[in-house]
């Protein structure tokens, strides 16, 4: 398969940056409209990093950010295990019982509400051999290498020891369908973050070996909403599922100056097609990112599988 129908997969599978009314042309113009801004931090002061997408602080010097990896005990008391994080968005059950107006497929079931947490993680463990867990994820989140492909622009980024922020998410859908025999979960992650001081930036070249380069790379996303589906519903097995991601708006994307430090115009090629395409750049992205996402949180707040996402 060529690298033209991975793109091709990633378009069809994460569905686009999509919102609320679903026109991607809406959202498209987002990222337009921060072009001028974005060119005069290539081009026209001389900073020692890139942003993309909505202004950003400078985080260059990004070891401020997570000072250290143990934050986890300081952020437990974000996370309420009697589910308050959840009742305080679905603070009555009428929206859950809008699901259940006429009309619904008469195959669909849902077992728990979407609030009720407890209930879920119930369901999970009396389907499958997993344990139940009570969170929350550990914020920030360390994970030792992330990779990610770009083929609309040829390039792939290899972060070594990730730390992420904001997987603490809230579950907004959780239903089985009995005709498919299938679970769906769908959770939305709020003002989610991804850092790494060591990103290796590749960049492919036709019939030549690729350019690489190192330096930072910070994201961050308003929202994300990651969809896992997993089948057989009777014996649940989280290995087996697949996940897509939609993200709401465009992300912020901050980039040190050294990843694009080379003369060959394809990496200055790059540097140019990524500013004015952040649309598409975060949905191939979330090709590798969203099973993590997904199965971080379900291993932590709902049930473990005694699984290592990689």
């Amino acid at each position: 398969m060529g690298i033209g129908n991975i793109a091709n997969i990633g378009q069809s599978n994460i569905g686009g940056l999509l919102g609320p009314s679903g026109n991607i042309g809406n959202v498209a113009n987002i990222g337009q409209s921060n072009l001028a801004a974005i060119l005069t931090y290539l081009y026209g002061n001389g900073q020692n990093y890139y942003s993309y997408g909505k202004g950003y602080n400078n985080y260059d010097n990004n070891n401020n950010y997570y000072n250290n990896k143990n934050n986890y005990n300081n952020n437990k008391y974000n996370y309420n295990d009697n589910n308050n994080y959840n009742n305080n968005y679905y603070n009555n059950n009428n929206n859950y019982n809008k699901y259940n107006n006429y009309g619904e497929d008469r195959n669909i079931e849902r077992p728990c509400q979407v609030f009720d947490t407890y209930c879920i993680r119930k369901y999970f463990a009396e389907n499958s051999k997993c344990k139940e867990s009570q969170g929350p994820v550990p914020d920030p989140m360390y994970r030792a290498q992330s990779t990610s492909f770009l083929p609309r622009v040829n390039l792939t980024m290899t972060s070594h020891d990730a730390l992420y922020s904001g997987l603490n998410g809230r579950i907004e859908e959780f239903y089985i369908n009995k005709e498919t025999d299938k679970l769906v979960l769908a959770i939305e992650f709020r003002n989610l973050t991804f850092y790494s001081k060591d990103t290796y930036f590749r960049f492919h070249r036709r019939g030549r070996e690729p350019i690489v380069n190192v330096d930072y790379l910070y994201v961050n996303y308003k929202s994300v909403v990651s969809t896992i589906v997993i089948p057989n519903r009777k014996d649940l097995q989280l290995q087996k599922s697949e996940t897509v991601s939609y993200v709401n708006e465009v992300p912020i994307f901050s980039i040190g100056k050294n990843a694009f430090d080379h003369p060959d115009s394809t990496v200055q090629l790059t540097k140019i097609q990524i500013v004015t395409d952040i649309s598409t750049d975060a949905q191939e992205m979330e090709l590798t990112e969203s099973a993590f996402y997904a199965s971080t949180f379900i291993q932590y707040s709902i049930c473990d599988f005694g699984l290592k996402v990689l």
